[in-house]
């Protein structure tokens, strides 16, 4: 066992498919390597047939949790996933596990998260980035310039959906106001007020294209908030 608790928070709009394809994969790794856990499925805004068949998994495993929002936003479910959550350590990922699971025992050392905040890195020169397509690579890049110079932050990636918090350290870790996307800018904003150092893990990320992500729609949401979030933080 690598470590004692864990609560898995996967956010889902209709991604049904993607977790169930992915279930036992995951399961099977959180037995061989966390004493005690528990999966949180967050479904916002899905589907009559989505909210169904999550269900089933609830339903068939004590260890897994269905909440259902009727609001779509990834940080409206994020959200309620770390406030809903039994464990202090939590991992949160995509439902599409583009980053995978297996990249979690990177996290973690002499039984602990390595920070209060622990982010995949997709960026960096030890990452892999396979197959993400060349113009959302550009915008991304563009962003994280962006708000290097707006927030101060020495970060190469915010956006990365893989992401491990221990709430004993970061107390205040739900406390961002973006419903959508820009939660993962807030969360590090946070970790800086409370001096957590943010430490970031080169990931080998394999882009899904299916995704729902809209490269300009999205990225033009993205920077609208950045405007938002800056009124909030610039104190």
């Amino acid at each position: 066992m690598i470590i004692e608790n864990l609560s898995l928070i996967i956010p889902t709009l209709n991604d049904h498919k993607m977790v169930i394809k992915n279930f036992d994969e995951i399961v099977d790794f959180l037995k061989q390597n966390v004493t005690n856990f528990e999966i949180l499925i967050v479904s916002n805004g899905s589907s009559s047939e989505s909210l169904a068949s999550i269900d089933l998994l609830s339903e068939k495993y004590s260890f897994c949790k269905h909440i259902v929002i009727y609001d779509k936003g990834k940080g409206l479910a994020i959200k309620q996933g770390i406030n809903k959550s039994t464990y202090h350590n939590l991992l949160i990922s995509d439902a599409d596990f583009s980053v995978n699971i297996f990249e979690f025992t990177k996290f973690v050392k002499s039984g602990k998260l390595i920070s209060g905040l622990v982010s995949g890195n997709r960026r960096n020169k030890n990452s892999e980035n396979l197959s993400s397509p060349i113009l959302r690579k550009l915008t991304g890049y563009f962003y994280i310039k962006l708000i290097q110079i707006i927030f101060d932050l020495k970060i190469e990636d915010t956006q990365c959906g893989f992401k491990a918090i221990d709430k004993s350290v970061f107390k205040n870790s739900s406390n961002f106001y973006s419903e959508h996307f820009s939660y993962d800018l807030e969360l590090f904003l946070l970790a800086k007020i409370n001096n957590i150092v943010p430490i970031e893990i080169p990931v080998r990320y394999i882009h899904n294209h299916d995704s729902r992500v809209q490269v300009f729609t999205d990225t033009y949401k993205m920077l609208k908030d950045i405007i938002k979030i800056y009124k909030i933080y610039k104190s």
